[in-house]
């Protein structure tokens, strides 16, 4: 028990150790749900830098990169950068390259503060969508503070 306590403490906050003589599973479930949201989640997770990177840009321009990957893992794999979107307004790309990513304020959908305290998630415009099995990759600076 105190070797496994110790690996799952490496993983921080997302880290769970739970018995199996439990008589209610239902902690362990919700611990679960709540992490595979946050897993397929658009929203960004962390102490996200908010600083606005473009101020003639409308809308939040956080120093992110955003890519598409394909065939993640295998000798094929490619990576294609996706450029920051031009915005009309805070909520509206103008017509731009796509696709294009730019991020939200979503309080609605991002409303837990302890995983996603900037309440932002990331929209991607799209002229078409991309392959099957294309995965999305967003590395963000953080914050300092």
């Amino acid at each position: 028990g105190l070797r496994l306590a110790q690996i799952i403490s490496q993983f921080g906050t997302r880290g769970k150790f739970y018995s199996v003589c439990q008589n209610d599973y239902s902690a362990a479930l919700t611990d679960i749900g709540t992490q595979l949201f946050n897993a397929i989640s658009p929203c960004l997770e962390g102490a996200i830098d908010t600083t606005d990177t473009d101020p003639n840009n409308p809308g939040t321009q956080l120093q992110c990169t955003v890519s598409y990957i394909q065939n993640l893992g295998s000798t094929g794999q490619t990576e294609t950068q996706l450029q920051p979107c031009v915005m009309t307004d805070p909520n509206t790309p103008s017509s731009m390259p796509a696709p294009c990513f730019w991020f939200k304020s979503d309080m609605a959908g991002c409303p837990d503060a302890t995983a996603f305290p900037t309440h932002l998630s990331l929209q991607i415009a799209n002229g078409s969508a991309p392959p099957i099995g294309t995965v999305t990759s967003v590395s963000c600076a953080v914050s300092s503070m």
